[in-house]
This record gives structure tokens, sequence and C-alpha cells, in this order.
């Protein structure tokens, strides 16, 4: 039993759904990841998938909402090291059509791209489950250094947007405690009580 290798065991029996997929993302940067991810949009129907360092901008935002079949990547690598990948598509596109309402086209578009961060087993936020502890509730840091994690899917400015990083050691506390009347938050380098 000392040359058993579990994960090579478990991605070649297939015991887990997405096993050889993580693998292959965790042990990636963020920017070798991005071609997997532009991969993925294409085969879920986007035929245009551009990958820049450069932000948005409103030009770019009106043609997202002009074609929906297009997708924005932007890979950026901060001077900290830090690299974060920002994923834009339209989220207003069908508001011309008749019968058609943009709330919910943004719905379908926001269940997309949650399906496409799922394959990828990708966890959105770095704080565990919500512990109600009476007047306050407290989210424990659940995350290890490396881990990728992702912001919430969210509606702004007609796009569709969601962020991409790397948990880091140091940037995070372990406790963060929000007041339930004022939503007021506080993060206390302590463990959950």
């Amino acid at each position: 039993m000392e040359n058993f290798d579990l994960k090579k065991f478990l991605t070649e029996n297939k015991l887990t759904l997405n096993s050889k997929i993580l693998s292959e993302a965790l042990n990636k940067t963020l920017q070798e990841f991005g071609p997997a991810l532009s991969k993925r949009l294409k085969a879920e129907g986007f035929e245009k998938v551009e990958v820049s360092g450069n932000d948005i901008n409103s030009a770019k935002s009106q043609e997202l909402n002009a074609n929906f079949k297009q997708a924005y990547i932007n890979y950026r690598k901060y001077d900290s090291g830090n690299e974060h990948i920002y994923l834009y598509i339209g989220g207003t596109v069908d508001n011309q059509r008749p019968g058609r309402s943009g709330t919910k086209t943004s719905k379908n578009r926001i269940v997309l791209i949650n399906k496409i961060l799922n394959y990828f087993n990708i966890p959105e936020g770095q704080y565990g489950p919500t512990k109600d502890m009476g007047w306050v509730e407290k989210n424990a840091f659940n995350k290890n250094d490396g881990d990728i994690i992702r912001s919430q899917v969210s509606l702004a400015n007609g796009l569709i947007s969601v962020s991409i990083f790397r948990a880091i050691k140091g940037n995070y506390k372990n406790v963060k405690t929000t007041d339930k009347a004022t939503k007021k938050v506080d993060f206390y380098n302590k463990a959950a009580e």
C-alpha cells in the first residue's frame, strides 16, 4: 500500500466526475488556466472569446451586449504577484426582441456562467457556511493558500461578470462577523466561536 496514489486511482477509475479537470486546474497558474476556460466557453456556444490584458471599456461592453455569442477574458497579473481573471459577457442582449425580458435573459446567462465555472469545480467565495450566533452571523475562512476561488456572478452596467483568483495567506482573516441589524462586517483574526 505504500506506493498507492489516490489521485491517480481516482482519475484512472473515474470515481469522481471532475477529478482530472480539478487536478489540472489546481496545478496551473491562472494564465495557463485561461485557455481551458476559453475552450469551455466555446464548448457552451460562445463563438468568439477575446483574451486581453486590458480592462473592459464602453465600446467592448456595447459589443458584448450586441452579440451574446461573445465573451471577454481580462487576465491581470499585479505587482504583488497576484493573478486575476475577469470574465465578461453581455447580460441584456434580448431586450429588443418581442416577448423577451432582459431580466429573464440575464438570469439565464448567469446560470450559464455558473454552469461553466462549476465544470471546473471552482467554489464561490472564500468563507464557509454562515453560523447564526444570536445578534451576529459568523463565517470562517475555509480556503487553503493557492486555492482557486471566484466571486459571485453578477450583473452590473449591462454586463455579467465574475472574478477568478487564488487565495493568498495574509490577505484574509480567519473569521468574518456580520451584525444582523446593521449589516456591518468586522474581520477578526481568531477562530469561529
